[in-house]
């Protein structure tokens, strides 16, 4: 079993976000759901939706996605969603950093 810092499938003890994003259209998102003995596994693949903000917190479980912070969940979403269909917010600085 993987360690967790090495492990991407984890739900982080304190939330410290990299940048907050705006999110205008809907994206893709996998859900990190917790585990019964205290670990993570990917839950159900659903949609985050336009006009809400989300913590950009990690990298995700490859190069083209990202760990992010929503309404008290974490997902995983693609990199190039962030990127190109969302804004910055202007107090925590541009997407892409």
């Amino acid at each position: 079993m993987p360690s967790r810092e090495k492990d991407p499938v984890f739900i982080p003890d304190h939330l410290i976000p990299s940048q907050t994003i705006t999110v205008h259209y809907e994206i893709p998102a996998f859900q990190i759901v917790a585990t019964r003995e205290g670990g993570a596994r990917f839950g159900p693949v659903g949609k985050l939706g336009g006009g809400i903000k989300v913590d950009v917190c990690g990298e995700g479980f490859d190069p083209h996605t990202l760990k992010i912070h929503c309404a008290g969940a974490y997902y995983f979403v693609f990199r190039q969603d962030l990127e190109t269909q969302c804004q910055p917010d202007p107090k925590h600085g541009a997407a892409g950093n």
